[in-house]
């Protein structure tokens, strides 16, 4: 990564992402390597993100199966408007239509869609 910075046209905004990808990826990293000290402690952060991932997934079904977005209605309304107004990403979830192709589509702050195998070929 450091590399591709010092071959970039644009130095500034390279050195910037890279700023950004080791305060994303590395400093968790190594924060989790001094916390894990047994493996004990590895089977529990296992377990923990197991469990998230599960909660996550059956929220995500919920919303299918309800198609409400039932998460937003817990926030105060002005919250939800600062929100959008500082996070593009949580405005165009908020605003989009969650049908697509006669389906619905549970939120995400992922705007672009997966292509189909019809649209690749």
């Amino acid at each position: 990564m450091a590399l591709s910075v010092l071959a970039s046209q644009q130095f500034a905004v390279s050195l910037s992402g890279i700023i950004d990808d080791i305060l994303a990826w590395y400093i968790p990293f190594f924060a989790l390597l001094l916390v894990i000290n047994s493996k004990n402690d590895i089977i529990r952060l296992i377990y923990t993100i197991t469990t998230a991932s599960i909660f996550v997934a059956l929220a995500g079904v919920l919303e299918f199966y309800l198609q409400r977005r039932y998460y937003f209605d817990i926030f105060p309304r002005s919250m939800l408007a600062a929100m959008m107004q500082n996070n593009p990403a949580i405005e165009q979830m908020i605003n989009y239509s969650p049908f697509r192709n006669g389906f619905y589509r549970a939120s995400s702050i992922f705007g672009v869609s997966l292509p189909s195998v019809s649209s690749r070929r």
